[in-house]
């Protein structure tokens, strides 16, 4: 009797549907299902890609760098009986040891610019800093001279000295214009062992320069 009166109650609730069916529910929770793996990841994806972003501000995208060779080593024209030395400091002045200058006006410090182009409208402030390498130079053989080059020195801050096959690093902070640049002087010293003529003593030198950072 008592189950009898179970049963209807239990069909009276289902028929007012406070029973749902087995069936519906699982369809209920596909549905769910679909929201999560299509709606919120593509929520998800871009906020990962922000938290990224956002985690590496010291990085900055890379541009690109570009050295200029505006001026030589120039010695200028020397005479000696049995050997000496000039030397050209990066400012342009001159020491000589036992040499003779037939005028000062040719003589000069090397000159170089090094460029770099920021990318796109970044406009962060950018701090670079450059490996500069100056390779081996070969000994002096021009205009009847024979002897070597030694003794770099330049005015960017920091390298008072580049000795060759070693690289010196230089930063350069606060760069904010599209490009940004830095204009420096190498000065050296030749050592003439002797002479047997005459002429202008120029000597290009050649550098090798590249971006080891870029922080933003």
């Amino acid at each position: 009797m008592w189950g009898r009166h179970i049963l209807d109650f239990a069909m009276k609730l289902r028929a007012m549907d406070m029973i749902a069916p087995k069936r519906p529910m699982r369809r209920a929770f596909v549905r769910v299902r679909r929201s999560f793996a299509h709606g919120r990841s593509r929520v998800l994806i871009p906020a990962l890609l922000g938290t990224l972003a956002i985690a590496t501000p010291a990085s900055a995208t890379p541009g690109s760098l570009s050295l200029l060779s505006n001026q030589p080593l120039r010695f200028g024209t020397i005479v000696t009986v049995d050997g000496g030395s000039r030397t050209v400091g990066a400012d342009g002045s001159t020491i000589n040891s036992n040499v003779f200058p037939l005028g000062d006006r040719t003589s000069g410090p090397a000159q170089f610019t090094l460029v770099y182009n920021r990318p796109g409208n970044d406009k962060r402030a950018y701090q670079l800093t450059f490996a500069i390498n100056l390779p081996s130079v070969p000994n002096v053989r021009a205009a009847g001279v024979q002897g070597t080059l030694s003794g770099f020195t330049t005015d960017l801050p920091g390298i008072p000295v580049l000795q060759p096959g070693r690289t010196a690093l230089y930063t350069l902070s606060n760069c904010m214009s599209d490009s940004c640049s830095v204009t420096f002087h190498i000065g050296g010293t030749l050592n003439v062992e002797r002479t047997s003529g005459g002429g202008e003593l120029t000597f290009p030198l050649v550098l090798m320069t590249s971006v080891v950072a870029v922080l933003g």
